[in-house]
Order: C-alpha cells, then structure tokens, then sequence
C-alpha cells in the first residue's frame, strides 16, 4: 500500500518539476528559436525572458478567452 502512494507521489513531483523547467525554459526556447530562423541577434537577458513569457501568457489568455 505504500510503495503505490510513494509511485504516485513521485509522478507527482516529477510533474511539478518538469512544469517549473518548461515555464522556465519556455521563453529561452522561444528566444532561441526566434534567433535561428530569422537571424534577429536577440539577447537571452532577464528582461527579454520577461517580456517573451509576458507576451506567451498575454497570447494563451487571449486564445482561452476566445477559443
């Protein structure tokens, strides 16, 4: 009976972890991708991480709203 909590609990915290890198990494992707297609040199800063994960919630809440 334990050993099914302790799986469930790990899946989980493996979840929770794997959400936090892809909000985190998200926007460095993004960036990174921006850069390789159109060869825009943007810098990787704090504050173009900011603005691109500002437009992707601004973006997603739009898309909800509507769709």
């Amino acid at each position: 009976l334990e050993r099914k909590y302790m799986k469930s609990t790990l899946g989980v915290i493996a979840l929770i972890i794997g959400l936090i890198v892809l909000i985190g990494f998200g926007p460095i992707f993004t960036i990174w991708s921006l850069n390789l297609l159109f060869g825009l040199a943007i810098p990787i800063t704090v504050w173009t991480w900011l603005s691109t994960a500002w437009l992707s919630a601004f973006f997603a809440a739009i898309k909800t709203k509507v769709g």
